[in-house]
């Protein structure tokens, strides 16, 4: 008994953190959906205009710094403030992109597996052992070694990867819904297997499809970072974060800004998508609706 009443108060507890908008990750992340949109207008200077005679400025509060670049400059004389406001287009684009493509396959196959079952789940299932079990990083490289690097290429290695994430998850949904009552109705009815799925299946898993999706952005961000810090993601001169850490990397003594800003730049998108997909999670947990 004691054990149950601690549960509930336990959900209780949770559901009244989770009726709580994040509100720092929220603002953090309208204030880059923003940038996205209009880093070209709101961009201080041109991300691809390099000048040799300003290279490696400190940021502005710093002995030697320049009100007109903020965060300093790069090792060509770019402007760092600008490259990071133009960077998060790539990063943004990259795993908004891969997650529509990886996520719709990997619904459509979850569905088809969990509802179809016997030989079809089987070899679906099989499909998505084999694509958890391929390292990405060594995917990319293979890629790139036969393409050219470009960011189609890192969104078609990402989407190879998530897709199966997405199709586990509604492959156990499904398995669940197709033994309730309405979709027996429906199918005494006469509906089709694809209308059942449609009109009935889809509605039903839709809050794990958000779910999902809101928490595997930032981890795809991470990836995609890692491989344009590796080389074989975005390639220059489009600015990417993962590529200007890169860039830093032997100057961390001399010019720390060059790394150390787009790394916290990585580092709050990353937190702000956590954030705010543990408060989607709780907020359709139909356990805390119950309570």
């Amino acid at each position: 008994m004691k054990i149950a009443i601690d549960e509930q108060n336990r959900l209780v507890a949770s559901a009244r953190r989770s009726g709580r908008l994040p509100v720092i990750p929220v603002a953090i992340l309208v204030l880059l959906l923003i940038d996205v949109i209009f880093a070209g207008v709101i961009a201080p200077h041109s991300p691809y205009a390099t000048d040799l005679s300003k290279r490696l400025i400190p940021p502005a509060w710093l002995p030697g710094g320049d009100v007109s670049y903020l965060l300093g400059t790069d090792l060509v004389g770019r402007d760092l403030l600008s490259r990071l406001m133009t960077g998060a287009r790539a990063s943004l684009g990259v795993a908004l992109a891969t997650i529509f493509v990886g996520g719709t396959v990997g619904i459509v196959l979850g569905m088809v597996a969990g509802y179809a079952g016997g030989r079809t789940d089987s070899v679906i299932m099989r499909l998505v052992d084999g694509s958890l079990s391929i390292p990405v990083i060594l995917l990319a490289l293979v890629l790139v070694s036969v393409r050219e690097p470009s960011a189609w290429n890192v969104i078609l290695v990402l989407s190879l990867v998530i897709w199966a994430r997405f199709a586990r998850l509604v492959r156990g949904e499904v398995l669940s819904l197709r033994e309730r009552a309405f979709v027996a109705l429906a199918q005494v009815a006469g509906s089709s297997s694809a209308r059942i799925i449609a009109r009935h299946i889809f509605p039903n898993i839709l809050n794990t499809v958000i779910v999902v999706g809101t928490l595997q952005v930032g981890w795809v961000v991470l990836l995609e970072a890692s491989l344009s810090f590796l080389g074989v993601g975005v390639p220059p001169p489009i600015p990417a974060w993962g590529s200007m850490v890169a860039d830093g990397r032997a100057h961390m003594l001399s010019a720390w800004w060059l790394s150390l800003f787009p790394g916290i730049a990585i580092l709050l998108l990353v937190l702000s998508l956590n954030f705010l997909g543990d408060w989607i999670r709780d907020r359709l947990d139909p356990r805390l609706r119950q309570v």
